[in-house]
């Protein structure tokens, strides 16, 4: 079935034009699909942002769209591997790392491009894509004036994964994805490992391509183990051969090739241009919350330290002028309010916490799914310490472990253990809601 929902606008962008249509329950919406060429004033070639400016400039729309999904050709985008590295567990030396690994293999960056990295396992490689401003900004002024959100961004070659037989295991698996004389050729297990793209030229594209298949497999020897790929002919430029196995797409009337795999591509997660700007504002606002949350807790209890060291002021006062008056005699406490001498220190120290770097130590890593919800400052320890009890949520178990030894092996933590956790069958997926308790240390 299509993944895009109902009333969805499908952009599927290719070499020579872009093929448009609307979603319905079961298909799509009757003389809604349809074809804006690419044209270059002039004769001259003009840059890929003003392509799509320019063919979505004439498009027209009868019924106004819930969301907009577009899919972008690989050539449009900057693509490289980054190799693991223990900096990839902190987000902002990750993204640092993927602007310079883009550098590096010739992909020219402005400081407004999107670059995002694959949410790939733990210790594997990262597949890194760059999406140019210009191409995402007329795809914005283009969701304005049509009057719809911009839902996804994804590549072609990410959505053709989408469309492989689900794989188990670590078993190897390739693609290869032909729009006129462009081809795309990507392979990797569970995730992406290498995405290359070119053009055919005299020899022809399926010379071309079992030529490009031939240099990757020498390059890496694990891609000649493979028997056959699967082949996403776009415009039935080839035939299939014994290299290359044609992939199964649903047959629609009248629905372009491209277009249905953009209907059926499922979302790319942290490799959705639309996706990841979404998810660094969801970041701010949970560390926003996180501040609201523990700047209320700390004033409360500063408030409450407050009250309690005025009533000790005051007897201490109290005595003070009764001694004036008598001879003097020693002060002596109930329990009561011997009791509230510890809880006075104890807030006093809970309001040393440093705020900014608790919170910058508890963001998780960039390929954990995991949302802070809550931090819980109560239960004082020793001077210059003082224990925290960390609410969270994660969408599997395995990623609640990992973050729970993300604290563990901070340096700004020590004592770090899974206190509590408990699956939370009302909430859509129903994640792990969790609790982590550690002792923060300077």
């Amino acid at each position: 079935m299509l993944q895009a929902k109902p009333n969805t606008l499908v952009l599927a962008v290719g070499a020579q034009g872009i093929d448009a249509g609307v979603t319905a329950a079961h298909g799509w919406l009757a003389d809604s699909v349809r074809h804006l060429r690419f044209s270059a004033a002039d004769g001259l070639a003009a840059s890929h942002a003003a392509l799509l400016a320019q063919a979505l400039g004439s498009f027209a729309i009868g019924t106004l769209p819930s969301a907009i999904h577009v899919v972008l050709p690989d050539s449009w985008l900057g693509t490289t591997i980054m190799p693991w590295s223990s900096a990839m567990t902190a987000p902002a030396q990750a993204a640092q790392m993927a602007r310079q690994s883009l550098a590096q293999a010739g992909v020219e960056l402005s400081v407004s491009d999107t670059v995002v990295l694959d949410d790939a396992p733990f210790g594997a490689p990262r597949l890194v894509l760059c999406y140019p401003a210009e191409l995402m900004e007329a795809l914005r002024q283009f969701a304005v004036r049509i009057g719809a959100p911009l839902r996804s961004v994804q590549a072609r070659s990410i959505a053709a994964w989408s469309q492989l037989p689900r794989r188990r295991g670590s078993g190897l698996a390739a693609l290869a994805v032909l729009d006129g004389a462009a081809m795309t050729l990507a392979y990797g297990s569970c995730n992406i490992l290498e995405v290359t793209t070119r053009t055919s030229g005299v020899a022809g594209t399926a010379q071309e391509l079992a030529a490009l298949w031939r240099r990757q497999s020498l390059r890496d020897p694990q891609l000649a183990t493979l028997e056959q790929a699967s082949l996403f002919d776009l415009g039935g430029a080839i035939t299939p051969s014994a290299l290359f196995e044609a992939a199964v797409l649903p047959e629609m009337e009248g629905v372009p090739p491209a277009l249905v795999l953009a209907g059926y591509a499922r979302p790319a997660g942290s490799l959705d241009a639309v996706a990841a700007q979404a998810g660094n504002a969801r970041l701010a606002w949970l560390l926003a919350t996180a501040c609201l949350v523990l700047a209320g807790a700390w004033g409360a209890q500063a408030w409450q330290a407050g009250q309690a060291a005025q009533q000790v002021q005051a007897r201490q006062q109290l005595a003070a002028r009764s001694a004036q008056r008598s001879a003097p005699a020693p002060v002596a406490w109930n329990r009561e309010e011997q009791a509230r001498i510890p809880a006075v220190n104890a807030a006093i120290r809970q309001l040393n916490q440093p705020v900014g770097p608790v919170l910058r130590a508890l963001v998780p890593p960039q390929e954990l799914q995991v949302a802070v919800l809550g931090v819980d400052v109560g239960g004082g320890q020793a001077a210059g310490a003082g224990r925290l009890r960390i609410q969270a949520e994660a969408r599997t178990g395995a990623d609640m472990a990992r973050y729970a030894a993300f604290v563990a092996q901070g340096r700004h933590f020590k004592d770090a253990y899974l206190s509590e956790h408990q699956v939370a069958p009302e909430a859509p997926g129903q994640p792990y809601r969790f609790t982590v308790e550690a002792v923060w240390r300077e």
